[in-house]
């Protein structure tokens, strides 16, 4: 019984080893032009949003943090969301072409198309960051690696959340552009893409402290910037919510592939 559970485990590494790579290899084959357009739009955000901090509010640094860098941690960790969801949840469009491989599900291509989406985007995320460093525009990072896991942690959710829109999506296209492009806006001002915490007023504090995304990005912030430390965080809290999120998608996911009949062959 052990080793027939060993075999199926060392089965579905392989079967996922495979994945991540032919998605690899067919992101790099692809035209680059969305993903071009997703960092030109997060360009376009950061500016829309200095001119909302330095106009309209007066000030552009925020405990220290100098605005561009403070922009684009916050950006960034929604947008590794974003990105991953709307990528995930899109799957059940083209997995025909997956069908004739025996043993690959739709989670298969989930997790790898996931992951490989993550990585991407956090290396550009990456390049942001050091970047704006080398150009002046951001104080020496406190700690890079902690900055980059706690964003692949967004991007964990937006797996979850992709895998748990993918049935809405499939049968409700309006809902793609609803929730992937409205609710997207909505979560940069609500999720502190441009402020902490400590910047909202006392009677917003009760119901943002419940925002796991406000959680994590002032997470970000603190790995990110020396000047600021953000006290009130709790790590366990974004944890939480994150492995739910994950439960929760792997039975949208399961349930759904069964109702198409496209389970494991």
């Amino acid at each position: 019984m052990i080793q027939t559970a060993l075999w199926g485990v060392s089965r579905q590494i392989a079967t996922l080893a495979t994945m991540i790579k032919w998605e690899m290899m067919s992101h790099n084959n692809r035209r680059p032009a969305g993903f071009i357009e997703e960092v030109l739009d997060i360009f376009g955000m950061v500016a829309i949003l200095v001119f909302m901090r330095v106009v309209l509010r007066g000030r552009g640094d925020s405990y220290g943090m100098p605005i561009v860098p403070f922009l684009f941690t916050g950006l960034v960790t929604i947008w590794m969301l974003k990105r991953t969801c709307n990528i995930v949840s899109a799957i059940p469009n083209s997995f025909g072409r997956f069908r004739v491989y025996q043993g690959v599900t739709m989670l298969d291509v989930a997790i790898a198309r996931g992951l490989v989406t993550m990585v991407i985007f956090m290396g550009v995320g990456v390049v942001l960051y050091l970047g704006a460093v080398l150009f002046g525009f951001s104080p020496p990072i406190r700690n890079l690696p902690a900055v980059v896991g706690l964003q692949m942690t967004a991007g964990l959710i937006g797996l979850g959340l992709g895998l748990i829109f993918m049935a809405p999506f499939y049968y409700v296209k309006l809902l793609r552009m609803l929730i992937i492009t409205f609710g997207g806006r909505i979560m940069i001002f609500m999720s502190g893409c441009f402020y902490v915490y400590p910047e909202l007023s006392y009677s917003l504090r009760p119901y943002a402290v419940w925002n796991p995304l406000l959680h994590l990005n002032d997470m970000v912030r603190e790995a990110y910037f020396t000047s600021y430390t953000a006290s009130w965080v709790s790590p366990s809290y974004v944890a939480g919510w994150t492995v739910a999120i994950l439960g929760a998608g792997l039975i949208c996911e399961r349930a759904f592939r069964n109702h198409l009949g496209w389970g494991r062959w």
